[in-house]
């Protein structure tokens, strides 16, 4: 009985610990489908022990149990075979101090192994709570921003797996150490791969920031250069209406004398839509979000696309100007990319909307798109060269402010939401 409840929490805390890592959801329908793979696969192992016993079990361990999960998380979650193989070893380096931690409090029992299988159980709970708090969120963060340097990664997890089977399980070389001293040797080991993940992921972070920064220079440059090109527009477009300003008063002065008012007044609305359209837009208090909008906003109707926008930043933002611009041009940018795509320029639509409540800004942009858009740990992800950093420069900013952002496609619309 002791070793079915042992063997059911390992098999338990190994596919939590995945789920975790892998970024899926805790809710109503992954709980479901969890429940359901722990049954079959607890009724088909426990079927496999009586058949083959325990040692040709452990064995066949990596056939049994990790395979079908590799299978399950690779297929029905559609997670890339190289991020859930990555998670599968480095799940099973942290079952180790599961192991050694009741195998050391064992000796103290004389290494009663009905007091190690009570430990174990005992520990797994703490363990799980210890992984999601304080490492899930950098294997989380590590497999978004790795991409394809995640087979780098995984050559210390997978070589650890390897040599832990071949001396533990299918020899006991290892087992001819003392006890204490293979304990201590393992959970360094552990502890040492997690600090590696963590250094590994901070030195990443500064990577991705450097090159968010690069971005933010580019945005600004982009800006000052559509802000060069405005105000050189509105010098010729002054030269112009001073050039025809008394031309303009003789039309009017003339529908004035031969009182048609209603004429006089049509010119005059003219002459002001003629001037609208050639200065910047003022779509809220904020100067450098009125640059951007109106720079990208304008590459927007170029293309034919209808923009709809309701936009409220207030003076006193917590968020930077260039956080906010590089937030509104990335999404814009991308939107527009999606939108130049659909042959029928009636169904080009985007919608801007930034409202401020409570101290907290709620940014929404939504667009019309013609391709499937492919999701990556509920971010979407191109195979175009040089693609796929504005959101990631979207994500990284909304996180800095500790806010909540989301990238949803469904029905033809994609929607970005941040909160911060």
């Amino acid at each position: 009985m002791l070793f079915a409840l042992n063997y059911l929490s390992v098999f338990i805390y190994g596919l939590f610990v995945m789920t975790f890592f892998l970024n899926i959801k805790i809710e109503k329908k992954s709980i479901i489908v969890l429940s359901i793979y722990v049954v079959i696969g607890i009724l088909i192992n426990f079927s496999l022990y009586f058949l083959l016993g325990d040692q040709l079990l452990q064995k066949a361990y990596p056939l049994a149990v990790h395979l079908p999960l590799l299978i399950f998380f690779r297929y029905y979650y559609k997670k890339p075979l190289y991020n859930v193989l990555f998670v599968l070893c480095t799940t099973y380096i942290l079952t180790t101090p599961r192991k050694w931690i009741g195998d050391l409090i064992a000796l103290a029992f004389h290494s009663e192994h009905h007091v190690a299988a009570i430990v174990q159980i005992a520990v797994t709970i703490p363990l799980l709570f210890i992984i999601y708090k304080y490492l899930s969120p950098y294997i989380i963060k590590i497999i978004a921003y790795s991409d394809n340097k995640i087979r780098f990664l995984l050559i210390i997890p997978l070589v650890y797996y390897v040599i832990a089977y071949l001396t533990t399980v299918y020899t006991g070389l290892l087992y001819s150490s003392r006890i204490v001293v293979v304990g201590i040797l393992s959970i360094g080991l552990v502890s040492t791969f997690s600090y590696f993940l963590i250094v590994y992921f901070n030195e990443l972070i500064k990577r991705f920031e450097m090159e968010n920064e690069q971005n933010i220079l580019a945005v600004q440059v982009s800006a000052l250069q559509a802000r060069s090109e405005t105000m050189k527009q509105a010098e010729e477009t002054a030269k112009v209406h001073r050039h025809d300003l008394r031309h303009h008063l003789q039309m009017i002065n003339s529908y004035l004398i031969s009182n048609n008012v209603k004429e006089a007044q049509n010119y005059i609305i003219k002459i002001e839509k003629n001037m609208y359209h050639n200065v910047t837009v003022t779509y809220c208090e904020n100067e450098a979000i009125n640059l951007i909008l109106s720079s990208y906003i304008g590459m927007a109707h170029h293309k034919d696309i209808l923009v709809e926008s309701e936009v409220y930043v207030p003076k006193s933002c917590k968020i930077s100007d260039i956080d906010l611009c590089i937030i509104f041009a990335n999404s814009i940018e991308n939107a527009i990319n999606a939108c130049a795509n659909i042959e029928d320029i009636k169904k080009r639509q985007i919608n801007i909307s930034c409202m401020s409540n409570n101290n907290k800004l709620f940014i929404q942009i939504t667009n019309s798109y013609k391709f499937e858009v492919t999701f990556e740990n509920d971010m979407p992800v191109t195979d175009k060269e040089n693609h796929g950093y504005g959101t990631k420069s979207i994500a990284a900013i909304v996180q800095k402010y500790s806010g909540i952002y989301s990238f949803r496609a469904e029905e033809g619309i994609f929607k970005m939401n941040a909160i911060l």
